[in-house]
């Protein structure tokens, strides 16, 4: 009898320890601490958590993993380029600049904004990074007021001008004497002390007028010195607010860059439309030339959804063209690492009912294929989205827009603290096993 009572008394505890954690677990607040040690509330709407079949055979091929993959082939991380930069950027002081090129999920600097955020508080810097002149997106972001008028442009994927393939955001801007563009911060976080200006093909007695908080400067640019060139402007102290007015001279404006002196920049650079197909386009000496100036160490490229089509079955031509574009980044950015980010859910009407595009399977097969060939990073987007259909419910909880394609900016917050988190959980792998050699 005594034993029975001993064991019944022994389940009661395990039980009332067991409800009493899980109490404690859905109560406790954030960041508190037992014994020591940091505790964190754990939502279960978080959608960065592993989708129901893990190992799901994904357009007849089945990659074994979850939610990122690295593909290079020689024992070292494909990211290795970047966390040794990050490394050395603790003890000199200096610059670490991602680039994040993307398709219209990243234009109003989705994802971007939060994930350049992260990095910044992380391991400093504070500035928005590259900036367009006229972008379709410009009154999309919220960190921003921008502001243009009198500008012709040539985009690099629409023109036959070979002459205007040097602009890495796609666009070549063309400045007169009545051009000018103003941006003023609106999240203080975002306050920079340097101001770039990337430009070519300036006639000879080209200036502009750089304005900012009621103080006035002119500088000459350069006649053809380069390629491309880049004034640098510093302003001596955080600013919020800077105007560019041209010369009655012309010339071609590819950017600015609105930055500090040290620190983590994270450049958005969305594509409208775009496959990623075209960097394979983009000069080979403005690339070497974008590279000089801003020596980026990690570039994302998140494209996928623009090459489904109702006419395309086959995406050979595709991959062919992809492998292409990235191998032509790699050989002109030689000290950047890469992670391709491959397209997440997206509904489509199927009988009448909305449900993941019968296409998504092997677009994502392919891009997986394309990441393993060009040995650099892949971030499974639809799995961390939660699979198929996941895009209903993303929908359903205001992660994503009613189009079934897009993402909102909860969705993108979602979305930038996935890619953080796997790239610190990687470095952070990396640094101890450093430590252990």
């Amino acid at each position: 009898m005594n034993n029975g009572k001993s064991l019944n008394k022994a389940i009661f505890l395990i039980i009332s320890s067991v409800v009493l954690l899980i109490f404690i677990w859905f109560v406790l607040p954030d960041n508190m601490k037992i014994f020591g040690l940091k505790l964190r509330k754990y939502d279960f709407k978080d959608l960065s958590v592993e989708s129901k079949n893990n190992n799901e055979n994904i357009g007849g091929k089945n990659y074994k993993f979850d939610f990122y993959r690295d593909f290079s082939t020689d024992n070292k991380s494909s990211l290795i380029k970047f966390f040794n930069s990050l490394i050395n950027n603790e003890h000199v002081t200096n610059k670490v600049r991602i680039a994040y090129f993307g398709d219209s999920e990243i234009e109003g600097d989705l994802i971007c904004d939060d994930l350049r955020k992260t990095f910044q508080t992380t391991f400093g810097g504070r500035g928005i990074g590259y900036l367009g002149i006229n972008p379709p997106d410009a009154q999309a972001r919220r960190s921003i007021r921008h502001n243009f008028s009198n500008w012709s442009e040539s985009k690099l994927f629409s023109s036959k001008e070979t002459s205007y393939n040097r602009c890495l955001n796609g666009v070549t801007y063309f400045a007169n004497i009545f051009s000018n563009v103003s941006y003023e911060i609106l999240d203080t976080s975002y306050y920079f002390n340097t101001l770039k200006l990337f430009y070519g093909n300036a006639k000879k007695g080209s200036n502009v007028n750089i304005i900012s908080s009621g103080n006035y400067y002119n500088e000459n640019l350069e006649v053809n010195i380069n390629l491309i060139n880049q004034l640098l402007f510093d302003f001596k102290k955080p600013v919020n607010n800077v105007r560019l007015d041209f010369s009655e001279y012309a010339c071609e404006v590819y950017g600015v860059s609105l930055e500090s002196n040290t620190g983590i920049y994270l450049d958005n650079f969305p594509y409208r439309s775009h496959s990623g197909m075209g960097f394979r386009d983009i000069s080979p000496d403005a690339l070497k030339t974008y590279d000089s100036l801003l020596n980026y160490k990690l570039i994302f490229l998140h494209f996928g959804v623009n090459a489904l089509s109702k006419e395309r079955n086959d995406f050979s031509f595709y991959a062919t063209g992809q492998i292409e574009a990235i191998n032509h980044l790699k050989k002109y950015f030689p000290d950047a690492s890469f992670i391709f980010i491959g397209t997440g859910d997206k509904s489509s009407n199927v009988d009448g009912i909305m449900k993941t595009d019968p296409k998504i399977p092997e677009l994502i097969n392919t891009q997986i294929s394309i990441a393993e060939l060009t040995k650099i990073g892949f971030i499974n987007l639809y799995k961390v989205m939660g699979g198929e259909n996941s895009m209903l419910d993303w929908v359903k909880r205001g992660l994503a827009s009613k189009d079934h394609v897009h993402f909102t900016r909860e969705g993108g917050k979602v979305i930038a603290s996935f890619i953080y988190e796997t790239i610190m959980a990687n470095y952070y792998q990396y640094l101890a096993t450093l430590k252990n050699n």
